[in-house]
């Protein structure tokens, strides 16, 4: 591939990317606008920490085997291995599965242990995880789905998956929710309804349309030894970022009640646009 044909992949991906995450906030504020003007601020706060606790675990979780997982299948098709590529991916996915699955064990137990006598003395963040934290792993699977097809230049697929067909049907499962008068935990229960729906309409989507040719044959070599070396490093890396994101949601929840937080987490989305153009590009141009 010549490099005005790099260049030109670059320019063209990062600006699909740049229209899926400006429809991807536009949905969020929707979003926020349904909640916020049933919940109360409270509600909504307790809503709010409780997702940066499961933000925090996803990102754990994962492994950094979304960035991992990318980066390993475009070097061995630079370097015509494409017979290492499904060895990498089924490692991967199952490795994310099983960090998933432990996940959705430790991380309410932990969050008790760690926050329940000073963050959260009524319990109330703690009912909201323990129901979110059944997305989790269905959040990680499609992370490494959408990561698979990253690798093989098809970053459309995250824009299709994370910029419109989750945060739609989250819109209508929050919207029903609301029209049906739900608490909290109807509200809570339609994030998870809308994750699982992303995750199967995905599965159906790569059953259609895999990426590449799957085979029954399943070993664990080098291509998953290199996969591990290069993705846990990156863990620690996701970790960090997602504290820094979360870090002003968790001091508010801290020394403020869940009203400021809620107040506070309705009006951060606007923010987001500031970065648009430097994270599509960047979307595109690391694998």
């Amino acid at each position: 591939m010549s490099v005005n044909d790099s260049v030109n992949r670059i320019v063209t991906g990062s600006g699909v990317i740049l229209a899926g995450t400006f429809l991807g906030m536009l949905f969020d504020i929707l979003i926020k606008r349904v909640l916020t003007s049933y919940l109360s601020p409270a509600d909504f706060g307790t809503y709010s920490l409780a997702l940066t606790v499961i933000s925090i675990t996803g990102a754990v979780a994962t492994l950094g085997l979304n960035e991992g997982v990318p980066r390993y299948i475009a070097f061995f098709r630079g370097s015509h291995e494409e017979q290492k590529i499904h060895e990498l991916i089924i490692s991967a996915i199952m490795m994310g599965l099983f960090a998933g699955l432990l996940a959705m064990l430790v991380s309410p137990v932990l969050f008790e242990h760690l926050a329940g006598k000073g963050f959260d003395v009524q319990g109330k963040i703690l009912s909201v995880v323990k129901i979110l934290i059944f997305a989790v792993p269905f959040t990680i699977l499609l992370n490494l789905t959408v990561a698979i097809y990253r690798g093989f230049d098809r970053t459309s697929v995250n824009m299709y998956f994370y910029n419109i067909i989750r945060p739609i049907s989250l819109l209508i499962f929050a919207s029903g929710a609301v029209f049906l008068g739900a608490s909290l935990r109807g509200v809570v229960f339609s994030d998870v309804l809308s994750m699982v729906l992303t995750f199967g309409i995905m599965l159906v989507y790569f059953m259609r349309k895999p990426p590449f040719k799957p085979e029954l044959n399943l070993k664990f070599s080098e291509p998953t030894r290199q996969l591990i070396r290069y993705s846990f490093p990156l863990l620690i890396s996701a970790t960090l970022i997602n504290l820094m994101t979360w870090t002003d949601t968790i001091i508010l929840g801290y020394f403020k009640s869940t009203e400021v937080v809620g107040i506070y987490s309705a009006v951060y989305p606007l923010v987001g646009f500031l970065t648009m153009i430097i994270n599509s590009m960047g979307y595109v141009y690391i694998p």
